[in-house]
C-alpha cells in the first residue's frame, strides 16, 4: 500500500504521568522513563499539525494532562495556533473550575472522563455542570468511558444524566501484549489492514514515536531532531506498514476490521 502523505490523527503526549494506578492500566507493563513533553517542542509539533491541516489533535496519551499545571494553556495554544479539531481525556480527579475553567470547554471538541471510581464520577457532574454555562453550540461532546468490569453498578446508575456518550470496553494489553483483550475474534469478512496504520501518529512526551495508541513502548524515530512529515514516512514505519502484520500487530486485537476499533 502506498503511505498517505499525512497523517490526520496526531497523538501529542504532553505527559505520561497520571495520579492513578488502576490495576487494568497498560502503565505497569511500559518500561518508558516518565516526565514531560518540552513546550518548545510542543509548539512546534502543533505549529506543524496546523500546517499540514491535521483533523485532529490528541494532547494525551498514557497520562493525565491536566496533572500538568500548563496542561490547560497547552491546549489553548493549540486553539490560537487554529488547529481544527481538539480531543481531551482526563480520569475526572482534576475537574475544578481552575483546572478546566469554562473557557477551556468551549474550545474543546471532545472531553472524555474515565470513570474509575466515585471520584471520577463527581468530577463528570462538576464537568456537566461547568458545561450549563456554555451556550448549547458551544458545549463539547462530554464521553464517558469504562474498561469492564468497571465501577460498582450504584456510582454509575445515573450516568447517562451527565454526558452525550458512554463507550464500556474490554481492557487491552492483557499479559503485556500490547492491544491484546484475548477473548474477541476479528469481524466476519473483516479487512485484515488496520486503517491506524494510514491515519494516525502517536507522539510520546520525549518525542519519539508509536506505531498505534495501544502500543505503549515507542520506535526508535523522534521528531525531536526532524519534522512530523519526515518521521510519518521514516523506515522504520514504513517497514511495519510493509510487514503488517507484523508480531507486534498480528497479536493485537483492537482493530475489528470495516472500520471497528474496540
Amino acid at each position: 500500500m502506498v503511505t498517505p502523505k499525512r497523517p490526520r490523527r496526531i497523538t501529542l503526549e504532553l505527559t505520561n504521568l497520571c495520579n492513578l494506578s488502576c490495576r487494568e492500566c497498560p502503565r505497569h507493563h511500559f518500561k518508558m522513563p516518565l516526565g514531560y513533553m518540552d513546550l518548545s517542542l510542543y509548539r512546534r509539533l502543533i505549529r506543524e499539525c496546523v500546517a499540514m491541516e491535521v483533523e485532529v489533535v490528541i494532547p494525551f496519551w498514557r497520562g493525565e494532562i491536566f496533572i500538568l499545571p500548563f496542561g490547560p494553556e497547552a491546549i489553548f495554544y493549540a486553539h490560537r495556533q487554529g488547529v481544527n479539531k481538539i480531543v481531551v481525556a482526563t480520569n475526572g480527579y482534576y475537574s475544578s473550575l481552575h483546572t478546566i475553567p469554562t473557557e477551556l470547554l468551549r474550545i474543546i471538541d471532545v472531553l472524555s472522563v474515565s470513570i474509575h471510581d466515585q471520584r471520577s464520577m463527581d468530577g463528570l457532574r462538576e464537568i456537566y455542570g461547568h458545561r450549563l454555562f456554555l451556550e448549547k453550540e458551544e458545549r463539547p461532546l462530554l464521553h464517558a468511558s469504562i474498561i469492564k468490569p468497571g465501577p460498582l453498578p450504584e456510582i454509575v446508575a445515573d450516568l447517562d444524566l451527565y454526558c452525550d456518550e458512554v463507550r464500556t470496553y474490554r481492557r487491552h494489553t492483557i499479559g503485556g501484549v500490547w492491544g491484546d483483550a484475548r477473548e474477541l475474534k476479528m469481524l466476519p469478512g473483516a479487512q485484515p489492514w488496520c486503517s491506524r496504520l494510514d491515519t494516525d501518529m502517536v507522539i510520546a512526551w520525549d518525542g519519539r514515536v508509536s506505531r498505534c495508541c495501544y502500543v505503549w513502548e515507542p520506535e526508535d524515530i523522534s521528531v525531536v531532531s526532524q519534522t512530523i512529515l519526515m518521521a510519518w514516512h521514516d523506515p522504520i514505519l514504513e517497514n511495519i506498514r510493509a510487514r503488517y502484520p507484523d508480531r507486534i500487530c498480528r497479536r493485537c486485537d483492537q482493530w475489528r476490521g470495516k472500520g471497528k476499533t474496540l
